[in-house]
């Protein structure tokens, strides 16, 4: 449900563009270098009696369904002067259908364009092929009747506006439908078109979700016969954006019989074309959620590597859909330089602002990128041993051999001398045994060799790395040294071989009579005298 509701509202703000019929396409017009320049500038103030002022007044007369008063401008034969109305609603059609005639763009002043070489006093719309591929012109003639002065439609014009508007293609519908649904709406649709779309989305909905159906049960049997399960992810990631393809392509096959006007044609095609983009950046974060899921299941259960994989996805979205919103925005005409720039400034103050967070997320990519240390892992940072117990985005946390919990952001981490207790492939065994300086030297050398023997008993101390030796002789102590390294696999397998290793070490100085020195214990200073 969650689904038909996300995709009723994608289209219902992106609607379809509308296929045009064979006829009808504008011409376009040569614009002198002056006008193009003054309509690019402030419009002037129109006279009274100019063309933009008459058909700007026959315009706003048939958007309010006062056709009588939109006959005024009209130079209607005699013959046909009962139906100047009704000629003046077919002429509007017309018109909507061929030019999208825009009242701004005609010359403000009372004699109209001087430099279009047409005689003075006739001033030309616009043109467009009729249903025989004829081009037609749309011609004004300035008239001055009943001291009224004002631009009209030529009688050349009015005498073929039956025959152009019996090719429109909704005619039959004009002629059937209530008045007011043909009253026009926002965007110069017309209300019935307003209800017609929402009623072809939800056929379209229909439509996309049987064929969505369809199309996952083929590749599901696919996908099971050769036993690819990331197809199951991608049919199930490509369900929305192909069902929202799906739904514009229906809509823009069955809006070529809504007749749309030209300016209504406008507004839906960037509707259709944003929506069309929106799908298409819709598949590209559902494709990085895809991609990273299956990363991560390539790389089975390593903790640091899901860390990264999950990071590096919400970094992915974040950028598709901030460039996606800015393309849709700039397809549906906002001021697209504006927002970028705003959003640099709005960036440069986040930045400023979460200058810490940023550099613990970048110490969290590099940390996960470099992998000095793993979740589950022992490891020594500024003098601080513990367990590693997990890596986030803004800060890792060790559990220490006292059970508290240390809390270290990554960014300084970064920049730490660390000591990975789990990169080591040996640990090494060393004793120093600091005997009575007076034990003869016999009994040295045969507790030597003992020792030696001790460490070559043992399977597991490597035989390049073993080392039995007096180390120094002072007045205070004989000092032994006693050293290997163990090829064992974790610290607790080193713990117990060296304490057996210990253990037995003291059993040899027993049995060859040596014995450690004692400490010497400092006398304590003499007691102050009485007073």
């Amino acid at each position: 449900m969650r689904r038909f509701a996300l995709l009723v509202f994608l289209c219902l703000v992106c609607l379809v563009g509308s296929v045009r019929t064979s006829w009808g396409a504008p011409l376009s017009l040569p614009v002198p270098a002056a006008a193009a320049t003054a309509a690019a500038k402030e419009p002037e103030e129109a006279a009274p009696d100019s063309p933009r002022a008459s058909i700007g007044r026959y315009l706003d007369a048939c958007r309010q369904g006062d056709y009588k008063e939109a006959a005024r401008y009209l130079d209607v034969p005699a013959n046909l002067a009962a139906r100047a109305p009704e000629l003046a609603q077919e002429l509007y059609a017309v018109l909507n259908r061929n030019l999208n005639v825009d009242a701004d763009l005609l010359d403000p002043g009372s004699t109209g364009r001087t430099d279009d070489g047409l005689p003075t006093g006739t001033d030309e719309l616009g043109r467009f092929h009729d249903k025989a591929g004829r081009v037609v012109s749309i011609r004004l003639v300035r008239t001055e009747s009943k001291g009224d002065p004002r631009w009209v439609f030529s009688q050349a014009t009015v005498q073929h506006v039956d025959e152009w508007y019996e090719a429109l293609g909704d005619r039959w519908l004009r002629a059937h439908l209530p008045a007011i649904l043909q009253r026009e709406g926002p965007e110069s649709l017309l209300l019935w078109q307003w209800i017609a779309l929402p009623v072809l989305l939800l056929a379209a909905y229909v439509v996309a979700r049987f064929a969505a159906l369809l199309a996952g049960a083929v590749f599901r049997r696919i996908a099971k016969k050769q036993g690819r399960q990331w197809l199951e992810r991608v049919l199930k990631g490509a369900r929305g954006p192909f069902m929202l393809a799906v739904m514009l392509v229906g809509f823009v096959f069955v809006t070529r019989y809504l007749s749309l006007y030209l300016a209504a044609e406008a507004f839906v095609g960037r509707l259709v074309r944003a929506a069309a983009l929106g799908a298409f950046f819709w598949a590209l974060v559902r494709g990085a959620i895809i991609f990273g899921d299956g990363l991560k299941d390539r790389q089975g259960s390593k903790p640091s590597w899901i860390a990264l994989t999950q990071l590096g996805q919400k970094a992915a979205r974040i950028v598709i859909i901030v460039l996606g919103s800015v393309v849709v925005l700039s397809e549906l005409g906002y001021p697209v330089a504006s927002l970028i720039a705003g959003l640099g400034i709005g960036g440069i103050a986040f930045a400023l602002a979460a200058q810490k967070t940023v550099e613990n997320l970048f110490g969290s990519a590099s940390i996960l990128a470099d992998q000095p240390f793993r979740v589950g892992e022992a490891v020594r940072v500024d003098g601080i041993e513990g367990t590693v117990e997990l890596i986030g985005l803004r800060s890792t946390r060790i559990r220490t051999a006292e059970r508290t919990l240390v809390i270290i952001p990554n960014g300084k981490l970064a920049d730490m001398r660390i000591e990975a207790f789990a990169a080591r492939d040996r640990f090494r065994f060393a004793a120093r045994l600091p005997l009575v300086p007076t034990t003869p030297r016999a009994k040295v050398e045969a507790l030597l060799v003992a020792l030696a023997g001790i460490l070559e008993a043992e399977k597991k101390v490597r035989k390049d790395d073993r080392l039995v030796c007096v180390k120094s002789l002072s007045e205070t102590a004989l000092e032994v040294e006693v050293s290997g390294y163990l090829e064992v696999e974790s610290f607790t397998a080193f713990a117990e071989l060296r304490t057996r290793l210990l253990l037995t070490i003291a059993d040899a100085l027993e049995t060859h009579g040596t014995a450690l020195t004692t400490p010497l214990v400092p006398a304590p200073p003499p007691a102050p005298p009485a007073p």
